[in-house]
């Protein structure tokens, strides 16, 4: 990959990252004219910067520069995976001691039984800055937890839950299920299915829609009823589908 890119004399994400801080280092004419140009400095999601990536801020707008503003909540890295560091945000007042730190912590988004049993359960958490979320909406119903053996009895658990609300007058249309992957829907897919309940996908196609899908359950089709007209359908569909 690296002879692939040095070969075509491109760069990837990582590589900008890296070659800026290296040109940084190299021309300080460089990092004063980025200083220049940069009056206003802001990073969003500040708690999920790697080392790299703070370097890289932190040439541009140095410890005594006032026009750098950062927004971030430790308490929800989720790349570290990546190389980030939560503990980053934890220590900004000593990288740039006379910034002005402003606490937002009412929570608009989530009812109140969440945002209380969120604060219990990152209450564990000894790496943070002691702090609650404020919840500005009611109460709501109180959060059930389920422990399931494996992805197939949580998604036939999602389906009896969605087909129960169904049941007390809730419309279908107005239930959602959240998922963390993409990847996790093919159960809860099969779980509705099962039990006949309608369903859309949101930001991704169904794994009965995907076209290779399609091609097997074509060809299961005509192994099941093997006549000549499902054959030369199966070869159609295998045909179109190798030109895809």
């Amino acid at each position: 990959y690296a002879d692939a890119k040095k070969e075509l004399g491109v760069l990837d994400y990582d590589d900008l990252l890296l070659q800026g801080v290296r040109l940084f280092k190299l021309s300080h004419s460089a990092a004063a004219m980025a200083r220049r140009r940069c009056v206003q400095l802001m990073v969003d999601e500040f708690q999920d910067t790697n080392a790299v990536q703070l370097e890289l801020v932190r040439a541009i707008a140095p410890g005594a520069s006032p026009n750098l503003m950062v927004v971030g909540d430790p308490d929800q890295s989720i790349y570290g995976w990546r190389g980030a560091d939560f503990r980053t945000i934890l220590r900004f007042r000593q990288l740039y001691p006379t910034a002005r730190v402003y606490g937002l912590y009412a929570n608009y988004r989530s009812q109140a039984h969440v945002v209380r049993l969120a604060n219990q359960v990152i209450r564990g958490n000894r790496e943070r800055k002691p702090e609650e979320q404020l919840p500005v909406r009611e109460a709501g119903e109180p959060p059930l937890l389920v422990k399931a053996q494996t992805r197939e009895e949580e998604a036939r658990f999602v389906a009896d839950a969605v087909a129960f609300s169904h049941e007390q007058g809730v419309p279908y249309e107005e239930m959602a299920v959240l998922m963390r992957a993409n990847f996790l829907s093919l159960e809860v897919e099969r779980a509705l299915r099962e039990r006949k309940i309608p369903y859309q996908l949101v930001a991704t196609s169904s794994f009965y829609e995907r076209r290779e899908v399609q091609l097997v359950l074509t060809a299961l089709k005509a192994l099941l009823r093997p006549d000549p007209l499902n054959v030369g359908l199966l070869v159609e569909e295998l045909v179109e589908g190798a030109g895809a």
